[in-house]
Order: C-alpha cells, then structure tokens, then sequence
C-alpha cells in the first residue's frame, strides 16, 4: 500500500491529475485480476473481462499488451461484461436460423471452447450449424492458431468458408430454392 500511495502521488506531481487517475485504475484492474487468480479462478479470460472497464476507463480504450491492443472501448467494455456475467450485451428474440459456420482456433486461450459451444447453443440453429477446428497441423508448420495472428496466414480458413458456402448454394439450387440469407440484428 505504501508503495502503490508513493507511485500514485509521484505521478500526480509529475504528470498531472489524469495519469495518476490512470496509475490507479490499471493497479485496481491488477489487483482484481490477481485476486480471482489468487482465489482459484483458473480463467484468464474472467480475469481480462474484469480488468477491461478499469483499463478502458483510465485510457479511453484497451491498452496494450491486452488482446493484441489497443482496442475499442465500447466493443471491450461489452466483451469484459459479458466474460464476468454470461449475458450478451445485446437482446436475443431467436437464434439464427441459417446456415452457420463456426470456427474455432485449437488451443485459443481467449475464445475457451466452453465458451465458444455455450455461444453456439445459445445462439445457433443445431441443425443448420456446422462447426470445424483450425488445429495447428491444418494451419501449417510456419502458421499458428493463435487468436490474432492467424490472420497472417489465413489460407486453410478462408479455403473452408468457400468450401461450406460452395455446399449451402449447391444445396439450395439443386433443391430449386433461392439462395437466401434471413439475419435480423437484434
């Protein structure tokens, strides 16, 4: 406590009123962060969602090196709500009822794949949801899966989008249907 007081008053006599608010916030988010590691939260996508209001509060937006930052406030803000609670920030009327394809990144340590089934269940049709997984073995030697970067090397999925969506319109026009995408934002 005594060292946190002197970092904070330093910083409020060099840099001024708001770096020190900021000195402040970021140890509050650490202090937060540590204390569920520490109480056996063994999440650290929990501990990141509560770290994002103090830090977007303190830098107008999420600061490096969270997520491979910086970014948006509100879209980091409504993220770390819904890691800590479970609910969307946004209504849900229905699921979405056409043809889905979920991908999911092998061993992403920010989209859990608890999570991303319970995302899933919530929101998707099973029966017009396909899912499929990026392991490392698909992504190639010099590639990764990592939640960010993979978009480096995208080829494996982008090659399965085409792949599902060549299906789903080869599906429709053999049946004679329409090829149509019904999505209404909530």
């Amino acid at each position: 406590y005594p060292i946190a007081f002197l970092v904070t008053d330093l910083t409020n006599r060099i840099h001024g009123v708001r770096d020190a608010r900021r000195v402040v916030l970021a140890g509050f988010a650490v202090g937060v962060a540590s204390s569920l590691i520490a109480a056996g939260f063994d999440m650290p996508v929990l501990a990141a969602g509560a770290m994002t209001w103090p830090l977007t509060v303190a830098f107008g937006y999420l600061p490096k090196p969270a997520f491979g930052a910086p970014g948006a406030r509100t879209l980091m803000r409504e993220w770390g709500a819904w890691a800590v609670t479970g609910r969307p920030p946004f209504r849900v009327d229905r699921r979405i009822d056409v043809p889905t394809l979920v991908i999911k990144l092998q061993a992403d340590p920010y989209a859990v794949s608890a999570a991303t089934d319970d995302w899933v269940e919530r929101f998707c049709d099973p029966e017009l949801t396909t899912r499929w997984t990026l392991t490392r073995e698909a992504a190639g030697p010099d590639d990764t899966t990592d939640h960010v970067r993979w978009v480096r090397s995208p080829d494996a999925v982008v090659d399965r989008v085409v792949e599902f969506w060549g299906a789903q319109t080869s599906a429709k026009a053999s049946s004679g249907g329409q090829v149509q995408v019904r999505f209404r934002s909530p």
